[in-house]
């Protein structure tokens, strides 16, 4: 005898008596039972079956070992002896729930629902991981029907390149995919789900990406060359399903990476070292990372048993706070000038959703979301040069511009869905927002700020020292606190190479260049773009 779990029905026109039960186990997770309800005996009977495939090992032709996440169960509405079974894949019987064979093979894994069209039940639709499916012929053959669809599932960890050209997103059961500048996605690793993404801001050909369940990282160089990239992380450490990765913004051939320890890597990956000893209360493990644009020596880190912690030099030292009431930090921003200024977001019901400290949590923390009716938020934004704090939650873009005294929704016309993640391209002054269902937008912030391309030092003048500046920076030294984009962007190409040092040497020694000043367009802040919607993937 097994612990019922989750149990789904099925009705069909074809018998007004007949009632299917799917229903699976709680302790394995599988499949444990088709059944069907009798009006005379009025008692459940379980079917045979044979045929069936519950095993993980079967992958992808069996109903597998996820009964919690998928399972569904049909009956023709013309003839109750064809019934409809699914999990990761699906299964047909034409004999009452005798014997099943594996059907539907060219569908994306993991069904969820499936219907008949009223007017012509060969006329059938499957929903899944990848999206919908429709088939005319009973199920015989099947085809994506998702172009036009707003359904993308973006989880948190998006990268957007400085210029905006170029963004990078890990998408749920979908891989990860990458946006350059048409409405048409690109996949760039091979993967189930796809989890945090960080792109190389001065190499946009090269981006990584941590895997769901996995712990290595892969890296896009040219075409779709990829490499696992976790020598030194412990298999033993304990970590979430999407482990964050962020990479230091002003040399993009360091990052840090996040189990219940935080690790870091000076040489593109190739050798992790961890930084920290367990940053938790001793069971979670860490959810967010943030470092200071101002000042990279100084970083947060979130958990998800309700820590934060902060180093002040780099990774050496840390002290941390640990709160009364537990809740998972789902991210910690850090103010673009003042190192010492977080907010951090959770979506724990019943706790504070969004805390901020101005000190750098030294003294106190104080919760600004007690208006916000405790819903959960999931990623935070600092507008850079305005007071304007923007926050992504359950149900959509919330601003603040007074510290969460007054709170406005987000720019009108977008939806009321699960924002993950807000980022803010200084190159066009928008705000990049991803969601989980409803692919992802793009809206102004504007106006836009002048910017003198080749004035790396940002004294108003440009001279043989942002020359020099900008050679250093394309080698991969420090610039703290500059920062070598838009500003070293002499030819406003969207990329810093050598033909920006070049450019922004004939400057230096006054030969004319028409390239030397590019200013933004204007947009009236906070109103969503026409059209700007950046796009919603295939899948």
């Amino acid at each position: 005898m097994y612990q019922v779990a989750r149990v789904e029905l099925a009705t069909t026109s074809a018998s007004n008596s007949t009632v299917i039960a799917f229903a699976a186990d709680y302790s394995t997770r599988k499949f444990a039972g088709l059944y069907r309800w009798s009006e005379v005996t009025q008692q459940w009977t379980q079917l045979p079956s044979s045929g069936l495939v519950t095993s993980a090992s079967s992958y992808p032709f069996t109903i597998g070992e996820q009964s919690e996440y998928n399972l569904v169960v049909a009956v023709d509405p013309r003839n109750a002896q064809r019934i409809w079974v699914a999990g990761v894949g699906a299964f047909l019987s034409e004999d009452g729930g005798l014997t099943f064979r594996s059907v539907a093979k060219t569908v994306h894994v993991d069904w969820h629902a499936i219907a008949f069209s009223p007017s012509d039940p060969d006329h059938m639709y499957a929903g899944t991981d990848g999206g919908l499916y429709v088939s005319y012929d009973a199920g015989r053959t099947w085809r994506a029907q998702n172009n036009g669809l707003a359904i993308a599932q973006f989880y948190p960890g998006i990268s957007v390149h400085p210029s905006g050209q170029w963004i990078f997103g890990g998408l749920q059961d979908n891989q990860a995919a990458y946006f350059s500048g048409s409405k048409v996605w690109s996949n760039f690793a091979t993967m189930g789900d796809g989890g945090y993404t960080a792109v190389n801001y001065l190499d946009p050909r090269i981006v990584y990406v941590t895997h769901a369940f996995l712990n290595f990282i892969e890296r896009k160089g040219s075409g779709l060359a990829t490499e696992s990239r976790s020598a030194g992380i412990s298999s033993l450490d304990r970590s979430g399903a999407r482990r964050p990765l962020v990479m230091h913004p002003l040399v993009p051939t360091t990052l840090y990476f996040g189990t219940q320890r935080l690790y870091r890597t000076t040489n593109e990956g190739q050798y992790w070292i961890p930084i920290s000893t367990d940053l938790t209360l001793g069971s979670g493990y860490i959810t967010t990372i943030a470092i200071a644009p101002s000042n990279p020596n100084v970083i947060y880190v979130g958990t998800s048993d309700g820590v934060i912690s902060r180093t002040l030099d780099g990774g050496i030292t840390y002290s941390q706070f640990a709160f009364a009431v537990s809740r998972y930090f789902t991210r910690i921003a850090v103010n673009p000038t003042n190192p010492l200024h977080i907010v951090a977001t959770a979506s724990t019901f019943g706790a504070p959703t969004i805390t901020q400290s101005t000190d750098g949590g030294a003294t106190f923390y104080s919760s600004i979301s007690s208006k916000l009716a405790g819903i959960p938020v999931h990623t935070a934004l600092f507008l850079p040069g305005t007071s304007t704090m923007m926050f992504g939650t359950e149900f959509g873009v919330i601003q603040t511009v007074d510290g969460g005294t007054t709170w406005t929704a987000g720019p009108p016309g977008f939806p009321n869905t699960v924002v993950y993640d807000l980022a803010y391209v200084p190159a066009t002054t928008t705000v990049v927002a991803s969601t989980y269902g409803r692919g992802m937008f793009a809206f102004n912030v504007g106006p836009s700020v002048a910017v003198l391309r080749g004035d790396i030092d940002r004294d108003g003048a440009i001279t043989a020292a942002d020359a020099l500046l900008l050679q250093q920076a394309l080698v991969g030294v420090d610039l703290a606190p500059l920062t070598p984009y838009p500003h070293g962007d002499t030819n406003c190409d969207r990329t810093l190479d050598g033909v920006d040092v070049l450019l922004t040497l004939r400057l230096a020694v006054g030969l004319p260049n028409s390239s030397s000043a590019c200013v933004g367009t204007v947009a009236r802040p906070g109103t969503m773009e026409p059209g700007r919607r950046i796009t919603v993937l295939a899948n």
